[in-house]
Protein backbone atom coordinates (compact mmCIF):
# COMPACT_ATOMS: atom_id res chain seq x y z
CA UNK A 1 0.00 0.00 0.00
CA UNK A 2 1.29 3.54 -0.66
CA UNK A 3 0.28 4.46 3.04
CA UNK A 4 2.75 2.62 4.25
CA UNK A 5 4.99 3.63 1.62
CA UNK A 6 4.77 6.97 3.14
CA UNK A 7 5.13 6.09 6.51
CA UNK A 8 8.55 4.49 5.30
CA UNK A 9 9.22 7.34 3.64
CA UNK A 10 8.80 9.75 6.41
CA UNK A 11 10.96 7.48 8.92
CA UNK A 12 13.63 8.02 6.07
CA UNK A 13 13.01 11.10 5.55
CA UNK A 14 13.09 12.50 8.94
CA UNK A 15 16.46 11.05 9.78
CA UNK A 16 18.04 12.83 6.40
CA UNK A 17 16.24 16.63 8.35
CA UNK A 18 18.01 15.94 11.43
CA UNK A 19 20.68 18.32 10.51
CA UNK A 20 18.44 20.87 9.35
CA UNK A 21 18.02 24.03 11.61
CA UNK A 22 14.07 23.41 12.63
CA UNK A 23 13.78 22.33 16.13
CA UNK A 24 10.36 20.67 17.43
CA UNK A 25 8.88 21.21 20.71
CA UNK A 26 6.31 18.78 21.72
CA UNK A 27 3.80 20.97 20.81
CA UNK A 28 5.06 22.06 17.47
CA UNK A 29 4.97 18.11 16.63
CA UNK A 30 1.33 18.17 17.82
CA UNK A 31 0.81 20.58 15.45
CA UNK A 32 2.66 19.01 12.28
CA UNK A 33 0.59 15.78 13.40
CA UNK A 34 -2.82 17.61 12.92
CA UNK A 35 -1.44 19.07 9.37
CA UNK A 36 -0.79 16.08 7.78
CA UNK A 37 -3.87 14.71 9.20
CA UNK A 38 -6.21 17.40 8.04
CA UNK A 39 -3.88 17.47 4.38
CA UNK A 40 -4.30 13.73 3.70
CA UNK A 41 -7.76 13.46 4.62
CA UNK A 42 -8.44 15.35 1.29
CA UNK A 43 -6.61 12.22 -0.43
CA UNK A 44 -6.24 9.18 1.92
CA UNK A 45 -9.22 6.87 -0.62
CA UNK A 46 -6.98 8.03 -3.95
CA UNK A 47 -4.08 5.89 -2.67
CA UNK A 48 -4.40 2.50 -4.04
CA UNK A 49 -6.02 4.25 -7.30
CA UNK A 50 -2.76 6.23 -7.44
CA UNK A 51 -0.24 3.19 -6.66
CA UNK A 52 -2.15 0.89 -9.26
CA UNK A 53 -1.73 3.25 -12.19
CA UNK A 54 -3.62 1.39 -14.61
CA UNK A 55 -7.05 3.85 -14.65
CA UNK A 56 -7.51 7.58 -14.75
CA UNK A 57 -8.12 8.96 -12.46
CA UNK A 58 -11.12 10.67 -12.44
CA UNK A 59 -11.85 14.77 -12.31
CA UNK A 60 -13.10 14.94 -8.70
CA UNK A 61 -10.09 12.51 -7.37
CA UNK A 62 -7.24 14.73 -9.07
CA UNK A 63 -9.22 17.59 -6.98
CA UNK A 64 -9.20 15.60 -3.83
CA UNK A 65 -5.52 15.55 -4.48
CA UNK A 66 -4.89 19.28 -5.40
CA UNK A 67 -6.88 19.86 -2.20
CA UNK A 68 -4.37 17.71 -0.33
CA UNK A 69 -1.49 19.96 -2.32
CA UNK A 70 -3.01 23.26 -1.46
CA UNK A 71 -3.15 22.05 2.35
CA UNK A 72 0.19 21.45 2.16
CA UNK A 73 1.03 24.76 0.17
CA UNK A 74 0.20 26.93 3.17
CA UNK A 75 3.37 27.73 5.84
CA UNK A 76 2.05 26.50 9.27
CA UNK A 77 4.02 25.00 12.03
CA UNK A 78 6.95 23.74 10.04
CA UNK A 79 8.87 21.05 11.41
CA UNK A 80 10.80 17.89 9.95
CA UNK A 81 7.79 15.44 10.17
CA UNK A 82 5.60 17.96 8.19
CA UNK A 83 8.37 18.74 5.88
CA UNK A 84 8.39 14.90 4.88
CA UNK A 85 4.88 14.85 3.85
CA UNK A 86 5.44 18.24 2.02
CA UNK A 87 8.11 16.76 0.12
CA UNK A 88 6.60 13.58 -0.61
CA UNK A 89 3.32 15.27 -1.41
CA UNK A 90 5.32 17.61 -4.12
CA UNK A 91 7.45 14.42 -5.68
CA UNK A 92 4.51 12.77 -6.09
CA UNK A 93 2.64 15.62 -7.58
CA UNK A 94 5.15 16.46 -10.12
CA UNK A 95 5.20 12.60 -10.91
CA UNK A 96 1.07 12.47 -11.60
CA UNK A 97 1.32 15.07 -13.61
CA UNK A 98 3.95 13.53 -16.07
CA UNK A 99 2.07 10.36 -16.11
CA UNK A 100 -0.79 10.16 -18.89
CA UNK A 101 -2.88 8.02 -16.87
CA UNK A 102 -3.08 10.28 -13.88
CA UNK A 103 -3.58 14.27 -13.61
CA UNK A 104 -1.90 16.21 -16.12
CA UNK A 105 -3.41 19.13 -14.82
CA UNK A 106 -2.42 19.33 -11.59
CA UNK A 107 -0.87 22.89 -9.99
CA UNK A 108 1.86 22.86 -7.24
CA UNK A 109 4.03 25.40 -8.15
CA UNK A 110 3.21 26.95 -4.85
CA UNK A 111 4.21 24.16 -2.86
CA UNK A 112 7.47 24.27 -5.24
CA UNK A 113 8.07 27.85 -3.83
CA UNK A 114 7.62 26.47 0.00
CA UNK A 115 10.59 24.46 -0.68
CA UNK A 116 12.68 27.12 -2.11
CA UNK A 117 12.14 29.76 0.45
CA UNK A 118 12.10 27.99 3.83
CA UNK A 119 13.19 28.67 7.13
CA UNK A 120 16.93 27.06 6.07
CA UNK A 121 17.05 29.50 2.90
CA UNK A 122 20.32 31.01 2.04
CA UNK A 123 20.59 34.75 1.57
CA UNK A 124 23.21 37.51 1.25
CA UNK A 125 25.27 38.71 4.46
CA UNK A 126 24.13 41.67 6.29
CA UNK A 127 20.55 42.13 4.03
CA UNK A 128 16.98 41.79 5.69
CA UNK A 129 14.86 39.33 3.89
CA UNK A 130 11.38 37.62 4.94
CA UNK A 131 11.26 33.63 5.63
CA UNK A 132 8.37 31.96 4.67
CA UNK A 133 6.61 32.45 7.54
CA UNK A 134 6.83 36.27 6.77
CA UNK A 135 9.32 36.52 9.82
CA UNK A 136 11.98 39.63 9.57
CA UNK A 137 15.10 38.05 9.56
CA UNK A 138 18.77 39.68 9.62
CA UNK A 139 21.10 37.01 7.05
CA UNK A 140 24.49 36.21 9.15
CA UNK A 141 26.46 33.51 7.23
CA UNK A 142 24.70 32.48 4.37
CA UNK A 143 21.61 31.99 7.00
CA UNK A 144 18.61 33.34 8.80
CA UNK A 145 18.89 34.73 12.29
CA UNK A 146 17.42 37.52 14.52
CA UNK A 147 13.98 36.47 13.01
CA UNK A 148 10.86 38.85 14.45
CA UNK A 149 7.57 38.54 14.02
CA UNK A 150 5.75 41.50 12.76
CA UNK A 151 2.78 43.22 14.02
CA UNK A 152 1.11 45.73 11.70
CA UNK A 153 -1.37 48.32 12.16
CA UNK A 154 -4.33 47.23 11.33
CA UNK A 155 -5.91 50.28 9.38
CA UNK A 156 -2.27 50.46 7.05
CA UNK A 157 -2.88 46.94 6.03
CA UNK A 158 -3.73 46.46 2.72
CA UNK A 159 -7.40 45.13 2.29
CA UNK A 160 -6.26 41.68 1.29
CA UNK A 161 -3.44 40.77 4.20
CA UNK A 162 -6.70 42.39 6.50
CA UNK A 163 -9.28 39.58 4.63
CA UNK A 164 -6.59 37.18 5.05
CA UNK A 165 -5.87 37.61 9.12
CA UNK A 166 -9.91 38.18 9.63
CA UNK A 167 -10.40 34.39 7.38
CA UNK A 168 -7.92 32.56 9.85
CA UNK A 169 -9.43 34.74 12.92
CA UNK A 170 -12.93 33.49 11.42
CA UNK A 171 -11.39 30.02 10.55
CA UNK A 172 -10.08 29.16 14.06
CA UNK A 173 -13.67 30.62 16.06
CA UNK A 174 -15.70 28.63 13.94
CA UNK A 175 -14.43 25.26 12.53
CA UNK A 176 -14.79 22.32 14.77
CA UNK A 177 -11.29 21.53 14.41
CA UNK A 178 -10.19 24.70 16.33
CA UNK A 179 -13.31 25.84 17.93
CA UNK A 180 -12.37 24.28 21.25
CA UNK A 181 -8.82 25.35 21.53
CA UNK A 182 -10.73 28.68 20.70
CA UNK A 183 -13.19 28.21 23.80
CA UNK A 184 -10.03 27.24 25.82
CA UNK A 185 -8.51 30.77 25.00
CA UNK A 186 -11.57 32.62 26.32
CA UNK A 187 -11.96 30.93 29.16
CA UNK A 188 -8.59 31.79 30.70
CA UNK A 189 -9.90 35.33 30.68
CA UNK A 190 -12.57 34.80 32.96
CA UNK A 191 -10.00 34.73 36.20
CA UNK A 192 -7.70 38.21 35.09
CA UNK A 193 -5.30 39.13 37.14
CA UNK A 194 -4.64 42.34 38.41
CA UNK A 195 -2.77 45.47 37.44
CA UNK A 196 0.71 44.46 38.76
CA UNK A 197 0.35 42.27 36.48
CA UNK A 198 -1.61 43.44 33.02
CA UNK A 199 1.42 44.11 31.03
CA UNK A 200 3.44 41.04 31.25
CA UNK A 201 0.17 38.79 31.58
CA UNK A 202 -1.48 40.04 28.35
CA UNK A 203 1.53 39.73 26.77
CA UNK A 204 2.10 36.03 27.32
CA UNK A 205 -1.80 36.13 26.30
CA UNK A 206 -1.88 37.82 22.91
CA UNK A 207 0.85 35.36 22.01
CA UNK A 208 -0.47 32.17 22.86
CA UNK A 209 -3.60 33.49 20.69
CA UNK A 210 -1.13 34.32 18.09
CA UNK A 211 0.68 30.93 17.99
CA UNK A 212 -2.43 29.21 18.16
CA UNK A 213 -3.74 31.59 15.10
CA UNK A 214 0.05 30.54 13.21
CA UNK A 215 -1.00 26.89 13.56
CA UNK A 216 -3.43 27.13 10.77
CA UNK A 217 -1.14 29.62 8.56
CA UNK A 218 2.67 30.61 10.17
CA UNK A 219 2.86 34.30 8.61
CA UNK A 220 -0.37 35.57 10.78
CA UNK A 221 0.61 37.65 13.75
CA UNK A 222 -2.09 40.01 15.53
CA UNK A 223 -2.45 43.42 14.44
CA UNK A 224 -2.69 46.45 16.49
CA UNK A 225 -4.97 49.67 16.03
CA UNK A 226 -3.95 52.97 17.19
CA UNK A 227 -6.98 54.60 17.67
CA UNK A 228 -5.02 57.79 18.91
CA UNK A 229 -4.68 58.86 15.71
CA UNK A 230 -8.19 59.35 14.54
CA UNK A 231 -9.77 59.47 18.35
CA UNK A 232 -12.45 61.71 17.54
CA UNK A 233 -13.93 59.28 14.62
CA UNK A 234 -12.96 56.18 16.44
CA UNK A 235 -17.02 54.57 15.74
CA UNK A 236 -16.74 55.77 12.04
CA UNK A 237 -16.67 52.56 9.32
CA UNK A 238 -17.77 54.32 5.98
CA UNK A 239 -13.84 54.36 4.74
CA UNK A 240 -12.71 51.74 2.91
CA UNK A 241 -9.77 51.35 5.80
CA UNK A 242 -11.89 51.95 9.26
CA UNK A 243 -11.88 49.03 11.65
CA UNK A 244 -15.21 49.13 11.59
CA UNK A 245 -15.95 48.67 7.86
CA UNK A 246 -18.53 46.58 6.47
CA UNK A 247 -16.47 44.53 4.15
CA UNK A 248 -14.93 41.37 4.32
CA UNK A 249 -11.93 43.19 5.71
CA UNK A 250 -13.18 44.87 8.73
CA UNK A 251 -14.99 43.84 11.93
CA UNK A 252 -18.33 45.49 11.12
CA UNK A 253 -20.36 47.97 12.92
CA UNK A 254 -22.53 49.23 16.02
CA UNK A 255 -24.90 46.33 17.11
CA UNK A 256 -28.52 47.05 15.99
CA UNK A 257 -31.11 47.02 18.62
CA UNK A 258 -32.99 45.90 20.17
CA UNK A 259 -30.32 43.05 21.64
CA UNK A 260 -27.13 44.95 19.99
CA UNK A 261 -26.12 41.88 17.66
CA UNK A 262 -23.72 42.81 14.65
CA UNK A 263 -25.27 42.61 11.53
CA UNK A 264 -22.58 43.05 9.13
CA UNK A 265 -19.20 42.72 8.54
CA UNK A 266 -16.78 39.26 8.86
CA UNK A 267 -18.25 38.94 12.32
CA UNK A 268 -22.23 39.22 11.83
CA UNK A 269 -24.99 37.10 13.00
CA UNK A 270 -25.53 34.01 10.97
CA UNK A 271 -21.72 33.52 10.47
CA UNK A 272 -20.18 33.93 13.78
CA UNK A 273 -21.58 33.57 17.82
CA UNK A 274 -19.86 33.47 20.62
CA UNK A 275 -19.30 29.58 22.27
CA UNK A 276 -21.82 28.00 24.25
CA UNK A 277 -19.97 28.45 27.31
CA UNK A 278 -19.81 31.99 26.58
CA UNK A 279 -23.67 32.23 26.16
CA UNK A 280 -23.43 30.96 22.15
CA UNK A 281 -24.85 34.84 21.61
CA UNK A 282 -24.26 36.79 18.39
CA UNK A 283 -21.66 39.30 19.01
CA UNK A 284 -22.72 42.45 20.47
CA UNK A 285 -21.23 46.26 20.18
CA UNK A 286 -23.01 49.09 21.40
CA UNK A 287 -20.67 51.87 21.18
CA UNK A 288 -20.88 55.32 23.41
CA UNK A 289 -20.62 57.93 21.36
CA UNK A 290 -20.30 60.46 23.87
CA UNK A 291 -16.85 58.24 25.14
CA UNK A 292 -13.46 60.28 24.33
CA UNK A 293 -10.36 57.92 23.70
CA UNK A 294 -7.19 59.10 24.24
CA UNK A 295 -5.28 60.99 21.28
CA UNK A 296 -2.14 60.69 19.52
CA UNK A 297 -0.69 63.40 21.21
CA UNK A 298 -1.43 61.57 25.15
CA UNK A 299 0.26 58.40 23.66
CA UNK A 300 3.77 60.44 23.19
CA UNK A 301 3.43 61.44 26.45
CA UNK A 302 2.52 58.44 28.43
CA UNK A 303 5.30 56.97 26.52
CA UNK A 304 7.82 59.51 27.87
CA UNK A 305 6.47 59.31 31.70
CA UNK A 306 9.71 57.54 33.28
CA UNK A 307 7.98 55.95 35.99
CA UNK A 308 6.61 52.52 34.70
CA UNK A 309 4.22 52.56 37.74
CA UNK A 310 2.26 55.85 36.05
CA UNK A 311 2.81 53.74 32.63
CA UNK A 312 1.00 50.84 33.86
CA UNK A 313 -1.92 52.72 35.76
CA UNK A 314 -2.78 55.21 32.90
CA UNK A 315 -2.76 52.76 30.07
CA UNK A 316 -5.02 50.14 32.05
CA UNK A 317 -7.47 52.67 33.17
CA UNK A 318 -7.58 55.62 30.24
CA UNK A 319 -6.77 53.35 27.62
CA UNK A 320 -7.33 49.68 28.63
CA UNK A 321 -10.54 50.48 30.82
CA UNK A 322 -12.08 52.98 28.93
CA UNK A 323 -11.76 51.57 25.36
CA UNK A 324 -13.61 48.24 26.35
CA UNK A 325 -16.11 49.92 28.23
CA UNK A 326 -16.35 52.67 24.70
CA UNK A 327 -17.32 49.81 22.45
CA UNK A 328 -19.37 48.11 25.13
CA UNK A 329 -21.58 45.16 25.29
CA UNK A 330 -19.60 41.43 24.58
CA UNK A 331 -16.00 43.39 25.11
CA UNK A 332 -17.27 45.21 28.19
CA UNK A 333 -17.28 42.34 29.87
CA UNK A 334 -14.33 40.63 31.01
CA UNK A 335 -15.81 37.01 30.58
CA UNK A 336 -16.86 37.44 26.58
CA UNK A 337 -14.38 40.48 25.73
CA UNK A 338 -12.04 38.21 24.23
CA UNK A 339 -14.34 36.37 21.52
CA UNK A 340 -14.81 39.86 20.53
CA UNK A 341 -12.36 40.52 17.53
CA UNK A 342 -11.36 43.93 18.67
CA UNK A 343 -10.37 42.44 21.86
CA UNK A 344 -6.95 41.32 20.54
CA UNK A 345 -6.44 44.34 18.13
CA UNK A 346 -6.35 46.74 21.61
CA UNK A 347 -4.40 44.39 23.54
CA UNK A 348 -2.09 44.46 20.67
CA UNK A 349 -2.08 47.87 20.21
CA UNK A 350 -1.64 48.72 24.47
CA UNK A 351 1.57 46.03 23.97
CA UNK A 352 3.10 48.15 21.19
CA UNK A 353 2.62 51.20 23.83
CA UNK A 354 4.43 49.03 26.42
CA UNK A 355 7.30 48.69 24.06
CA UNK A 356 7.42 52.34 22.93
CA UNK A 357 7.95 53.24 26.73
CA UNK A 358 10.76 50.68 26.49
CA UNK A 359 12.29 52.15 24.01
CA UNK A 360 12.42 55.71 25.66
CA UNK A 361 13.07 54.96 29.39
CA UNK A 362 15.95 52.38 28.71
CA UNK A 363 17.02 53.29 32.56
CA UNK A 364 13.66 52.77 33.72
CA UNK A 365 12.52 50.06 36.18
CA UNK A 366 9.58 48.09 37.12
CA UNK A 367 9.10 46.17 39.86
CA UNK A 368 8.16 42.39 37.66
CA UNK A 369 11.59 41.24 38.11
CA UNK A 370 10.78 40.99 41.95
CA UNK A 371 7.59 38.80 41.41
CA UNK A 372 8.21 35.75 42.89
CA UNK A 373 5.12 33.71 41.51
CA UNK A 374 3.72 32.22 38.56
CA UNK A 375 1.46 34.18 36.40
CA UNK A 376 -1.77 32.48 36.51
CA UNK A 377 -2.62 30.32 33.86
CA UNK A 378 0.88 30.78 32.34
CA UNK A 379 3.54 28.55 33.98
CA UNK A 380 5.51 31.79 33.32
CA UNK A 381 7.18 34.30 35.61
CA UNK A 382 6.46 38.00 35.04
CA UNK A 383 10.01 38.73 34.36
CA UNK A 384 10.37 36.55 31.18
CA UNK A 385 7.58 38.73 29.48
CA UNK A 386 9.94 42.02 29.95
CA UNK A 387 11.51 41.75 26.52
CA UNK A 388 9.86 41.50 23.38
CA UNK A 389 12.99 40.71 21.51
CA UNK A 390 13.65 37.60 23.94
CA UNK A 391 10.24 35.69 24.50
CA UNK A 392 9.99 32.55 25.31
CA UNK A 393 9.84 29.83 22.90
CA UNK A 394 12.78 31.81 20.73
CA UNK A 395 9.92 34.47 19.43
CA UNK A 396 11.07 38.04 18.89
CA UNK A 397 8.15 40.45 18.02
CA UNK A 398 8.38 43.49 16.36
CA UNK A 399 5.56 46.48 15.44
CA UNK A 400 5.79 48.09 12.18
CA UNK A 401 4.64 51.78 12.53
Amino acid sequence: MLYLHIVFFTGLFYQVQKSTSWVSSEEDLLCQVNVIRECLDYSLGLLEAIESGNERLLMKECDSLQATINCFSVPRCLGNLSHSYRYFALTAAATLKKSKNACPNLDFEILERFFKKGSSMTCVDNTSVKDICDRKCECQDGGLASCYRVRKEFTKMSLEERTHYLKVFKLFATDPRYISEYEKIGKVHTVVPGKELFFPWHRWYVLTFENLLRQIDCRITIPYWDWTKDAAHWTRGSEIEDVWNPGPHGLGGNGVSPFNCVMDGSFKKGEYSLPQSAGGNCLKRHFNYSCTLRNAEQAKEIIKQPSYTVLRDTIYNDFHQTYHQCVGATLAFFKTAPYSPEFWLLHSFLDKLWVDWKKNNMDSKSDLTDIKYLMYETGHYAWEYLDADHLPGNVQVSYEE
